[in-house]
């Protein structure tokens, strides 16, 4: 995994990458599950580690047996 972007924040592709998932899956997760930050003039999106981690625990703790 690569490491986080100088500004403490993840991309999508890295989230992608730590979920297991593709890109286009992370786009569609709803922002009320997974909270993102608008960078730069085309708006990328950007996610906080914690944001991501909290993410996880949740969907897992879900899920669980």
């Amino acid at each position: 995994m690569k490491p986080a972007v100088a500004d403490g924040l993840l991309t999508m592709r890295q989230v992608a990458e730590r979920l297991g998932l593709h890109p286009n899956t992370v786009r569609r997760i709803k922002p009320e599950a997974l909270p993102f930050h608008r960078v730069v003039e085309r708006g990328d999106r950007r996610y906080r580690v914690e944001d991501v981690d909290a993410y996880v625990a949740e969907t897992t703790a879900r899920f669980a047996p």
